[in-house]
């Protein structure tokens, strides 16, 4: 380091300089060729071949074409190695340095670009690496747009800009990240009118891009069958007659292969469900859901340590953290962790005290663990694992001993509800405030929970579900902080307790769990906007006190995916058909 300082210091005041950048403007820069030579290839070639040299002095050399400003930071970084990047002059400044051959340079401005992306600018800077050749950058870019799909499409004022191979590259990719096929048809819509006279003539080629089998037949008519694009051009008419006999369950055409007209795409996030107790013991079979295929998939990765249930997990990056839980015959203090991208397991430290029916959260990069039971006690205690150097500390203890409690964070701060605490199932609730190191009370819930799950989800906390002392409940309840009040949401399909929940494409997900009389398998979810439940395709082992967890753009995420998607075509024709016949039997019988 002060070997930089004393260089930049011989710049700064002239010292033992032997030579100048001449630049367009007639600004003079004095240089020491050897610390230039050090860090650039272009100037070891400039410095040492008489043919680059201007003719007007033995020391000075000619730059043409690159401003003074630009000139004065790729200086900087040649005698400090550091710099402080501006997005406004990023572009410019990372062709300079790919102009100049400054490798640490040109990698720190492409590591910019990769850390700013954002919905606005995605597509500028994947058109700029394409352009230059930084395909690290470029891939980058690419995936930010497709995971972000519908607010760059909201945002981005480029977007409608790309050209039509760059905008097929987008909306024809498996890995678009979209709920529905109605967003991206308004794509291709928003794309049309940015130049109509010009870009309707595609409407045959745009309307392949969009996966219309996948659409419900209501918004397929009404936005693209009735569309005045489509009703001016005969081949895009001739496709959506394949699609409304599709639609009509009355024909499955090759053209619906040819063009993925059915296909689900493949989701960027994926639930990942681990353990359990099924048919009177403890499992550890692991289970994923396919949003996109609306599958589950079993997965072949259970833990060699053996079955766990009861137990909590967290998900960070590409490690799932399985945090205590029963065996059957002995309550765990022991903790592992499963890498999804080698899809195998490893230890990490135990806990201070053995924790089933335990609570956790991650906040601020730490997991926690709260409450539980070891076998003879419930808890009050909680702990704390820092990821860095593999220990557990204690923390404050709550108010109330609890176990078959549930924990989740929003706003920086851990809420705990519920639970059991040796004598009656509970309805109170506390917070956790990580930089006080202390615990304070909410207000109590509607409804004593045992055995519930929660959630934070657009600004409130969502109490799920669980075990009353007496019934297992469909009642489902919301906390709002801003007010410090409960009130009441619909009502599951299923009275469940110790059953799994995770958000997923803006929906609550809940899985599996005992239902008072059996272990089940069955799934819904909750949709906010419309306080409703639906139920989506049960998993395929029946199973309580699992946990479940999301992750997602894992390097390895189609490991986890159904696989057989071209298949789901003719059972869903299938199964529309059946559908159809059933609707046309009551109808006769009305």
């Amino acid at each position: 380091m002060s070997q930089i300082v004393e260089f930049s210091k011989f710049r700064n005041e002239n010292i033992f300089n032997d030579a100048s950048l001449r630049l367009s403007d007639g600004t003079l820069l004095p240089v020491h060729r050897v610390i230039l030579c050090l860090k650039s290839n272009y100037f070891l070639s400039l410095f040492t071949n008489p043919l680059k040299h201007n003719g007007k002095g033995s020391n000075e050399f000619f730059i043409p074409g690159i401003r003074r400003e630009i000139m004065e930071k790729i200086l900087q970084f040649i005698y400090t190695e550091m710099l402080e990047f501006e997005y406004d002059e990023i572009f410019e400044l990372l062709t300079v340095a790919d102009y100049f051959l400054i490798d640490g340079l040109t990698e720190q401005c492409r590591d910019f670009l990769k850390n700013t992306l954002n919905p606005k600018n995605c597509v500028k800077i994947f058109l700029f690496a394409e352009a230059r050749f930084h395909r690290d950058v470029m891939e980058a870019a690419r995936k930010f747009i497709l995971v972000n799909f519908l607010k760059v499409m909201n945002v981005c004022e480029d977007f409608t800009k790309l050209d039509y191979e760059h905008f097929n590259q987008i909306i024809s990719s498996d890995l678009l990240n979209v709920k529905d096929e109605l967003s991206v048809w308004n794509a291709c819509l928003n794309w049309i009118n940015n130049s109509p006279d010009e870009r309707k003539k595609l409407i045959y080629q745009l309307v392949q891009l969009v996966r219309m089998c996948l659409m419900n037949a209501e918004d397929f008519q009404t936005s693209i069958e009735r569309h005045p694009y489509v009703l001016e051009c005969t081949k895009a008419k001739s496709l959506i007659d394949l699609v409304k006999k599709f639609h009509l369950k009355s024909e499955l055409s090759q053209e619906i292969f040819e063009y993925k007209l059915a296909l689900p795409r493949l989701p960027h996030e994926v639930i990942v469900t681990l353990g359990g107790w099924s048919e009177g013991s403890a499992k550890m079979e692991i289970e994923t859901y396919d949003t996109r295929a609306d599958r589950w998939i079993l997965i072949g990765c259970e833990d060699p340590f053996g079955p766990r249930a009861y137990h909590g997990s967290i998900a960070i990056g590409e490690k799932i953290y399985c945090i205590g839980g029963f065996n059957g015959s002995e309550y765990f203090n022991n903790c592992r962790i499963f890498d999804t991208v080698t899809r195998t397991w490893h230890p990490m430290a135990p806990m201070n005290v053995r924790r089933c029916y335990v609570s956790v959260a991650l906040l601020n990069g730490n997991i926690y663990a709260m409450g539980g039971f070891d076998g003879s006690v419930r808890h009050r205690t909680c702990e704390m694992y820092d990821l860095k150097t593999n220990l557990w500390t204690f923390v404050a203890q709550m108010n109330s001993q609890r176990s078959d409690a549930c924990a989740t964070v929003m706003d920086g701060r851990i809420y705990i509800l519920g639970g059991f605490n040796g004598h009656e199932c509970m309805n109170t609730a506390e917070v956790y405030d990580a930089e006080l190191n202390a615990w304070s009370l909410i207000p109590q819930m509607i409804h004593r929970r045992s055995g519930l799950k929660c959630i934070a989800h657009h600004g409130r906390i969502y109490a799920i579900g669980g075990f009353n002392g007496l019934v297992r409940l469909k009642h489902c309840e919301q906390f709002n902080p801003t007010t410090d009040t409960w009130s009441p949401i619909a009502e599951m399909l299923c009275p469940r307790s110790n059953f799994a929940i995770e958000v997923i494409d803006d929906m609550i997900f809940v899985m599996a769990g005992y239902n008072g009389t059996f272990t089940i398998s069955d799934v819904e979810c909750y949709v906010h906007e419309t306080d409703e439940w639906m139920m989506v395709t049960s998993m395929n082992i029946v199973r309580s006190a699992l946990s479940a967890n999301v992750i997602r753009n894992t390097r390895n995420i189609q490991d986890y995916l159904y696989p057989w998607r071209a298949e789901l075509i003719e059972e869903r024709h299938q199964t529309s058909i059946h559908a159809t016949d059933s609707e046309t039997e009551n109808l006769s019988v009305q």
